[in-house]
């Protein structure tokens, strides 16, 4: 049986460069986000 994720846990200490980061790769992460605890998508 192949292996299947179905979540990703990250820990990032700069949120807001990480957001940028992954905004550039594609993901769609809401405005805003920089500034809460976590990121859920």
């Amino acid at each position: 049986m192949p292996l299947q994720l179905s979540m990703v846990g990250l820990v990032v200490e700069d949120m807001a460069a990480s957001l940028a980061f992954y905004r550039r790769l594609g993901l769609e992460i809401p405005e805003g986000s920089e500034e809460k605890p976590f990121v859920q998508k």
